[in-house]
């Protein structure tokens, strides 16, 4: 039978028993203590209570016997046998003696001086390398700058608001064919050097103000001086000269003339239209004279007669040679009422010379040069490009565009006001000290060893960062402010070194401090004598000066009313007051007092068991009862951690040292490169069928080219009153390992710290692939 293999590599993870390793940890309020800690105490009621107890001295070795090096606890009594006094307080054992934390009212405050002056908890900076801090409140943005001072004062570090003449190192602006005014002329009015030119027009261009008078363009200088036209118009009887577009004023002229026979064979002579009176030509005519004749002087003129059958009237038809026609010709007398509407054309006007134009000046039309009218050097207006300004003149137009690009540090242009900067009403660049310091000032003063602004710093209050600290001096130096300067000096010039001398003087004690005497005079029950303290009374009673043999003590001698070496007589019935022997603790007592107990002792007197000394060897053995030993958290269980110290540790913690992955599949159908699967996320999700808690949600159990696939559904399945989740480490609770995987299928494995495994797919398994992955607890 011929088999088919599925591209899936399934892993057999077994769960295997180990050792399990136990930390030496303590937790009260909680079952998890932190691993930094021996004993993790955890309540948000209640605190810490230290043992109390009543100390006799710093080196009482007795109520607490034998003390451990920094055991620690609180002393309740109050002594005055010396130099050894205990008072109420915090007191830790170290090496001989008890030692007391200070309370913060015991603590001696130390008070700065020179640059930081003030106590510790409230210091002031005051100076700065000696140079007074004013004491002016500054505002915001300002920068502490040095004001020297006037009239015998000192100068002083005082909070200014930054201005132009702050800056020492601006820069100027030039023009190129631009005029800079203002104060200096441009000069150190910038932060960079600025150069402005006008972007020049095309050729024969010039630059005017646009229409709308709100800025400036580049022109054709045939627009401003086009080439002159002249023309001449006829309408009517009038005439008017057009020169450049310009019309000049109207004049009358001769437009249309002729003479014609009214009904009575009178003349009558019309000009422009307008008839005159009838001339009677009849007395005129004499005998001979009927007949006239007419002839042209030349060839300008035709004439033709005709005479009229009355036999007494002759026509004559006078024609004008046009073509041969002019003023000049006429003797200048022709006026416009002789010259028909629309008869005078321009080839008919006699041309000037070379350069004039026809004008009317008064009442007479005449030919004058164009100089006249036109002054020297604007017959051609020539538009020029300059440096970066370009002209250029519209298609079939006399307008020209002047194009002025903007500066840029390659290219001269105009200079837009950019943040920080401003354009005054007449044009000049201002600087804008707001918006500057607001957009310049990027920096920023700090320092280690000195506060900026109470240790809020100052952010933005410069234009580069600034650190500042203090010159440190050489060791055992202290800063100190001498000659109006700050300066360090060795620290025993300020204190000295302490010298403290202390001797018996006769009857005295005497102290001497940095050669500073004081004397103490013993008076009382102690005295000194010889320079020794003498004990010559005790509760004012005198104490004799006998000197006491072996086995004596003080007996009090009625007779001379002092206290003597000798032995006393103490009987019990001598005893009166006789105190009883008792167990402690009442019920609860850790020891009992079989017989003898009653007036057993000079003082009340209760035993009990001490604590932590009862060991197992007085323990018979097989004698302690589950019940004997003391409660711990639920499910808890008591081992040994790696230095035999026992501890309560979860039941479900207490698991083999080291456990397999649960099952799951690798998808090998696809080769892959630097694919990544969360091995202890999958394993977490098998734990807890994919949610903590009650209820399941589904998850995938297959990885590989194409990432996670086969979603799974079942969740997790227990058993009648199991919990609803297994147990699970945390990520960092945990070791990650491959010990053995195909490499005909897989290579390049890795895991991180997280559990996370990168892989690469090199080929397909087979019924004999398969992938051991190993968690071990750390």
């Amino acid at each position: 039978m011929k088999k088919t293999y599925i591209g899936f590599a399934g892993l057999s993870l077994l769960l295997l028993l180990g050792t399990q390793t136990v930390q030496a940890q303590q937790g009260f309020g909680t079952d998890k203590p932190n691993k930094s800690a021996a004993v993790d105490i955890q309540s948000s009621k209640r605190g810490l209570l230290i043992p109390r107890v009543d100390l006799k001295s710093t080196v009482d070795a007795k109520t607490i016997d034998s003390p451990a090096q920094s055991l620690m606890v609180y002393n309740q009594a109050t002594t005055k046998v010396g130099i050894n006094d205990v008072t109420p307080g915090y007191y830790y054992w170290d090496t001989d003696r008890w030692v007391r934390f200070a309370k913060q009212s015991e603590i001696t405050e130390i008070t700065l001086d020179g640059d930081v002056t003030g106590p510790t908890n409230a210091t002031v900076v005051g100076k700065i390398q000696g140079v007074e801090v004013s004491d002016i409140n500054p505002t915001a943005n300002q920068v502490l700058t040095y004001v020297p001072g006037t009239e015998g004062k000192k100068g002083q570090w005082t909070p200014t608001t930054i201005t132009s003449s702050l800056i020492s190192d601006a820069r100027g602006i030039t023009g190129i064919g631009i005029t800079v005014g203002g104060t200096g002329n441009g000069a150190g009015s910038v932060l960079k050097d600025v150069t402005l030119s006008i972007t020049h027009g095309g050729a024969n261009q010039v630059m005017v103000t646009n229409a709308d008078g709100t800025g400036t363009t580049w022109v054709d200088q045939s627009t401003l001086v086009p080439t002159t036209t002249n023309e001449l118009t006829s309408n009517g009887n009038t005439m008017i000269s057009t020169v450049n577009g310009v019309p000049s004023k109207t004049v009358d002229i001769v437009n249309s003339i002729g003479n014609s026979l009214d009904k009575d064979n009178k003349l009558v002579t019309t000009v422009n239209g307008k008839a005159g009176e009838g001339l009677d030509l009849t007395p005129a005519i004499q005998t001979e004279q009927l007949k006239t004749t007419v002839s042209a002087k030349d060839e300008k003129v035709t004439v033709v007669d005709t005479l009229d059958v009355d036999g007494k009237t002759t026509n004559y038809e006078v024609g004008v040679v046009e073509g041969k026609l002019n003023l000049g010709n006429m003797g200048g007398q022709v006026t416009t009422n002789q010259i028909t509407n629309g008869a005078v054309t321009t080839e008919k006007i006699k041309a000037g010379k070379d350069g004039e134009v026809l004008v009317t000046e008064g009442d007479v039309t005449k030919w004058i040069s164009q100089k006249d009218i036109v002054k020297a050097n604007e017959t051609v207006t020539t538009i020029k490009e300059g440096t970066n300004i370009t002209v250029t003149k519209a298609t079939d137009s006399h307008e020209y565009t002047l194009d002025v690009p903007t500066a840029t540090k390659d290219v001269a242009g105009v200079v837009k006001a950019g943040e920080g900067l401003n354009v005054d009403g007449t044009g000049n660049l201002t600087v804008n000290y707001e918006t500057a310091k607001e957009k310049l000032a990027k920096g920023n003063v700090i320092s280690n060893s000195i506060v900026v602004n109470d240790g809020k710093g100052s952010e933005g209050s410069t234009f580069k960062d600034v650190s500042l600290e203090i010159k440190a001096g050489t060791n055992g130096q202290v800063m100190v402010t001498k000659e109006d300067k700050a300066t360090w000096v060795a620290q025993s010039e300020i204190v000295p070194t302490t010298t403290n001398a202390i001797k018996t003087d006769g009857t005295n004690i005497v102290t001497t401090v940095n050669n500073q005497k004081a004397e103490l005079t013993l008076a009382g029950d102690v005295v000194l004598k010889n320079g020794e303290t003498v004990v010559g009374g005790i509760q004012g009673t005198p104490v004799s000066e006998t000197k006491p043999a072996a086995g004596q003590t003080l007996v009090y001698n009625t007779t001379t009313n002092t206290w003597e070496p000798g032995t006393p007589n103490v009987g019990v019935d001598n005893v009166t007051d006789g105190k009883d022997l008792t167990a402690a603790d009442g019920d609860a007592a850790t020891i009992e007092v079989v017989n003898g107990g009653l007036k057993a002792v000079l003082v009340e007197t209760s035993l009990r068991v001490k604590e932590e000394s009862i060991t197992s060897k007085e323990i018979k053995n097989g004698t302690i009862k589950p019940e004997d030993v003391a409660k711990a958290g639920k499910n808890q269980v008591l081992v040994t951690d790696s230095s035999g110290v026992p501890t309560w540790k979860n039941q479900n913690k207490v698991a083999p040292q080291f456990f397999y992955m649960p099952a799951v599949i690798f998808d090998t159908k696809s080769k892959g490169t630097g694919l990544e699967r969360d091995l202890y996320q999958e394993y977490v999700n098998q734990f807890t069928g994919g949610k903590a808690g009650e209820g399941n949600a589904n998850y995938p159990i297959a990885h590989g080219a194409g990432g996670y696939t086969m979603p799974y559904t079942g969740g997790i399945v227990g058993s009648t009153d199991a919990p609803a989740d297994i147990a699970v480490f945390d990520r960092g609770e945990l070791h990650y390992y491959v010990t053995y995987y195909d490499t005909k299928v897989f290579d390049n494995l890795k895991i991180d710290k997280d559990g996370k495994l990168t892989y690469n797919i090199i080929g397909n398994a087979t019924p004999a692939s398969y992938m051991n992955i190993v968690f071990v607890i750390k």
